[in-house]
C-alpha cells in the first residue's frame, strides 16, 4: 500500500492518511498525468504525484474539519509511504515509521482509535468521454484521549442545531 501521512498536533494530535492499494496509486498517477504509458514505468512519478494529491486532499479535508472545532492545529510537513497495511494500524509499526515519534507525542499510537473514510476518485477525459473511478481511503487516528476530546467538541457542535 501507499499512503500520504500528514501528523498534526496542538490540543488535538494526531495523523491523517490517504491511503491507496499500490495499483490504485499508480493508475490514478497514470490517469493525472494523461499517460498511456504501462503502469510498470510510472513509480518513479509516483511518490512527487501522490505527495500533490495527497496535500490537496488533505489540507482541503484538514481545512474544513478544523474550521468545525474548536482547536487550534500546527500540521507537519506531508510524508509519502510504502508499507503493507499492519504498518499503517499497528501501534507498534506506526510507532517505528519515520517521523512518526518526532511529529507527534510517542504515546499516540500506542492507544489509537481510528475514523475511517472511503473516497472514489474519478477522473474524467470529457473529450474522449472517457472515465476512471479509483477507491482511495482518507484515515484520520487519534489517541483515546485525543478521540474523547473530539467526542466533546463533536457533541458541543451538534447540540447548536
Amino acid at each position: 500500500m501507499v499512503a500520504v501521512r500528514q501528523c498534526f498536533t496542538g490540543e488535538l494530535e494526531g495523523a491523517a492518511l490517504l491511503i491507496f492499494p499500490s495499483a490504485n496509486s499508480l493508475q490514478l498517477v497514470r490517469e493525472l498525468l494523461h499517460d498511456d504509458a504501462p503502469l510498470e514505468t510510472l513509480p518513479q512519478l509516483e511518490q512527487e504525484t501522490l505527495l500533490d494529491v495527497g496535500n490537496i486532499i488533505l489540507n482541503a479535508f484538514l481545512a474544513s474539519f478544523t474550521q468545525m472545532l474548536s482547536f487550534d492545529f500546527d500540521f507537519a510537513q506531508a510524508e509519502f509511504l510504502r508499507v503493507d497495511a499492519d504498518a499503517l494500524f499497528h501501534s507498534e509499526a506506526l510507532a517505528a515509521l519515520p517521523a512518526a515519534s518526532s511529529e507527534v507525542s510517542p504515546g499516540l499510537w500506542q492507544d489509537q482509535r481510528v475514523i475511517f473514510l472511503i473516497m472514489n476518485f474519478h477522473t474524467a477525459d470529457e473529450a474522449n468521454e472517457i472515465g476512471t473511478t479509483l477507491q482511495g481511503y482518507v484515515v484520520l487516528l487519534f489517541s483515546s484521549a485525543a478521540m474523547q476530546t473530539l467526542r466533546k467538541d463533536l457533541q458541543r457542535i451538534l447540540s447548536q442545531y
